[in-house]
């Protein structure tokens, strides 16, 4: 009986077991649970379940991991796991609140199988190092690391929202009033990253993350970004980022390759000139060129330079142009135009030269009231994830559920959740990770992006197969050769 289900399976439970099970996961205390056997006569688990949920008393995927059979891995030291957001190469994001303060966080833990290797373990320790410096509103903050019973994790903000690819995926280009204020958002960040002699490398729809504002004039955010008052952009995944000053370790660079293998098409759609000719040898006017990349789609629903492989878009940012932002759209503020495809110069020294310029090119574009961003008023966040959702992007995608409270104050959304749960008989709208159900009880256990669409960038699963990983080194082998060439014959400086 103290055995777990296999992943996915419920386990046969009376109501015994399913007291049984909910004490064993410490999730309430004895007095609650005798209070609770009392007062509650209902035979069917479920039943059970759904009634905790609505009363508050468990999250919804507290009570589907009690139902199968599962009562461990609910604590990670201070933290309570209340969600399971997704997974991806280097782990799995829950969201969990601290039991002391009361936060909730998102929680980044680390798969046990990537202790076993020094590169992954180096390179979660360096995005660890590198999110601490970082105290932005325009950045995800880091609130805690630490490591326990060979679990290491990352809590940081919990934030309710949707990935820029999501939006557009899902309601076609922005109003370009939003668009714009979103830009200046995120050139705002990376000013005070660069501020810092860091370079992000991975800027991308699937890496800003827009929320709604609560109160839409935070006394901790700049007055050139208080004036929207609607939607507050903020940059995920500094995995990636790069040190201007200093050398980072080979090791460390080397991690950074494996990690990215792949992940080549999610990042190609995106990714620089001189970043396509080496990944080392870039700074801030990079980020600048794959952030005009981005609002380019952000603009049109299309990436720039669309092609069937990593190849051929790489090659295309290298020799060719992107079709006129206006000929797609054609009510874009030609300012704003011209702003984008500066951003999108292939030489770097014909973009901005850093942030600060950007935000100067952007000072005289009006920032629009909140009626302007009507058409996409219901802006929430994700459902649920399932098994079926894919990975989250470079490996660190955080996408949150809608609700901005925590969701043992919101028990009828969980309740319908159950209810629709307890018509096919179980609860298992999430599994937890392999990792998950390893970890021992009290100090362990603890977005995914949308489909994409035709025109939206595709980011395949970084599980690739060895196949895979030999068809990707030999795309990059025979890019390398092409751009040889192209140097060799003079098209190319």
């Amino acid at each position: 009986m103290a055995g777990g289900a296999a992943p996915g399976q419920a386990t046969p439970m009376d109501r015994a077991q399913f007291f049984y099970h909910l004490r064993r996961s410490q999730l309430l205390a004895e007095e609650q649970i005798r209070a609770l056997e009392n007062r509650l006569r209902d035979e069917d688990p479920v039943l059970l379940a759904r009634t905790l949920v609505a009363e508050g008393l468990l999250t919804a995927y507290q009570a589907e991991q009690i139902l199968l059979g599962r009562s461990k891995g609910f604590w990670l030291g201070q933290y309570r796991i209340l969600d399971r957001l997704g997974a991806g190469a280097m782990g799995t994001v829950f969201k969990a609140v601290h039991t002391g303060m009361g936060r909730i966080v998102a929680l980044k833990v680390l798969k046990l199988s990537n202790l076993r290797d020094k590169q992954q373990l180096l390179q979660f320790e360096r995005e660890i190092r590198v999110l601490a410096q970082m105290q932005h509103p325009n950045i995800v903050m880091a609130y805690d690391a630490n490591r326990g019973r060979g679990v290491h994790f990352l809590a940081m903000e919990y934030v309710p929202g949707k990935t820029l690819q999501q939006i557009v995926e899902e309601k076609g280009p922005l109003p370009t009033g939003l668009a714009a204020d979103l830009l200046r958002q995120a050139a705002s960040a990376l000013d005070y990253a660069h501020e810092r002699g860091l370079v992000h490398r991975d800027i991308k729809p699937s890496n800003l993350l827009i929320t709604k504002s609560r109160s839409g004039r935070s006394s901790a955010t700049p007055s050139s970004l208080r004036k929207s008052g609607e939607y507050v952009l903020k940059i995920l995944d500094f995995g990636l980022a790069h040190l201007r000053e200093g050398r980072v370790s080979r090791l460390v660079e080397s991690a950074i390759r494996q990690s990215r293998v792949g992940q080549i098409y999610g990042t190609a759609d995106f990714m620089s000139p001189e970043q396509g000719r080496d990944f080392h040898q870039v700074d801030i006017r990079s980020d600048l060129y794959s952030l005009g990349c981005t609002f380019y789609y952000a603009l049109t629903g299309q990436v720039p330079f669309p092609g069937d492989t990593a190849m051929e878009k790489l090659v295309k940012h290298l020799t060719e142009e992107p079709r006129p932002l206006r000929e797609l759209r054609p009510e874009v503020p030609e300012a704003l135009a011209d702003i984008i495809h500066r951003l999108m110069a292939k030489a770097p020294e014909d973009r901005f030269q850093n942030p600060a310029e950007l935000l100067a090119a952007l000072e005289p574009i009006g920032t629009p009231g909140p009626r302007s961003y009507s058409s996409i008023d219901t802006l929430a966040g994700p459902p649920r994830a399932t098994p079926s959702d894919p990975d989250l992007g470079s490996g660190w995608l955080l996408v949150t559920p809608a609700t901005e409270s925590n969701p043992l104050s919101t028990p009828s959304c969980a309740q319908s959740e159950l209810a629709q749960a307890s018509a096919a008989g179980c609860l298992t709208a999430q599994n937890p990770s392999s990792a998950c159900e390893r970890m021992p009880a009290q100090d362990t256990h603890a977005h995914p992006n949308a489909s994409p669409t035709s025109a939206a960038p595709k980011t395949p699963t970084p599980r690739s197969t060895w196949l895979e990983r030999l068809l990707f080194l030999t795309a990059g082998l025979l890019l390398g050769l092409l751009l040889a060439a192209l140097v060799f014959l003079g098209w190319l400086p």
